[in-house]
């Protein structure tokens, strides 16, 4: 009882039960109507940071709905040739990447499209505690199709980056995680919590030291 009650508290302030905070950027606050495509400098959501080492102004794109390069979602494309991009967190901390949905942009010249091997994607995390980690995939996907990529070793992490060749591509459902770190409110709401698991046990040791 005691535990299922430690776990509503840890919820109710956005910790699940190893303290970490998992968070999927999807872009959905740039989603847009009409064939345009608008273009940004940095993206930053839920403390995270999308960068790019271009000198461009023209770092990145977001399409809107009837847009050739729309994949059905709202996604972020790097818009410059044999640029870096660069995720980090905002205060300079570190986090965990999970996976992140890539997809081919440029249309293909075949009609009706067929399948393309994508370029292959190298992705670079520098470590925390010192060092880089790599993961590359190797990957065939129909014009503008999102296939997941799942990342193995890229935990506690300050930045992460990847590059792009031709073709262009475009990314989505980006799932990070944090180490969660209360803040005051969040501490107050679980020693609330505590105060009441302590409680239960005085009454229930009362109640059974009665009967006894």
């Amino acid at each position: 009882m005691y535990r299922i009650l430690l776990f509503a508290v840890l919820a109710t302030i956005g910790i699940d039960a190893r303290g970490a905070i998992t968070t999927t950027i999807d872009f959905d606050d740039l989603s847009q109507s009409g064939d345009v495509a608008t273009p940004l400098a940095t993206y930053s959501f839920d403390g995270y940071t999308f960068d790019n080492d271009t000198a461009s102004t023209l770092r990145f794109e977001t399409y809107g709905d009837m847009h050739e390069n729309y994949a059905g979602t709202t996604a972020l494309s790097p818009k410059q040739v044999n640029s870096i991009t660069t995720l980090s967190r905002s205060d300079t901390t570190e986090f965990d990447l999970i996976s992140i949905d890539i997809a081919r942009l440029s249309p293909s010249v075949n009609d009706p499209p067929t399948p393309v091997t994508f370029t292959d994607m190298t992705f670079i995390g520098v470590l925390a505690g010192g060092g880089t980690v790599t993961n590359k995939f190797t990957f065939t996907v129909n014009d503008n199709e999102f296939e997941e990529l799942t990342f193995s070793g890229f935990s506690s992490v300050t930045s992460v980056s990847w590059g792009q060749n031709s073709p262009f591509h475009q990314f989505d459902n980006v799932v990070v995680q944090v180490t969660a770190v209360p803040e005051p409110t969040s501490l107050a709401f679980l020693a609330v919590g505590f105060g009441v698991m302590g409680v239960r046990r005085v009454r229930s040791k009362r109640f059974a030291n009665a009967l006894a």
